[in-house]
């Protein structure tokens, strides 16, 4: 089932899923200038400062970036600490 499956367009409101490779913030910033996207909806990890530091935040770079409005979103209570991007830099968590 594809995302336009799982997802109904609200009325008025028309969407499409894009796959792009490359540096995430640059290649969404990238899509979102040739499709002139009005509103950029992104999920994200919530995380700690010092886990940041470590792995990097894409979402902070394509809100800093974007050349529209983003909408960013996460579920609640979830964050990932220093721990646990330790283990996801080693390669011993998802």
């Amino acid at each position: 089932m594809d995302l336009k499956e799982r997802v109904p367009e609200p009325e008025g409101i028309s969407y499409v899923p894009e796959h792009v490779r490359g540096d995430p913030a640059s290649a969404i910033r990238d899509v979102c200038v040739d499709k002139g996207v009005d509103l950029l909806v992104i999920g994200a990890e919530g995380r700690t400062a010092a886990a940041a530091a470590l792995i990097g935040n894409v979402a902070i770079k394509i809100v800093r970036d974007a050349p529209c409005t983003v909408w960013v979103s996460r579920p609640a209570g979830q964050t990932l600490t220093v721990v646990d991007a330790l283990q996801r830099l080693m390669g011993l968590a998802d």
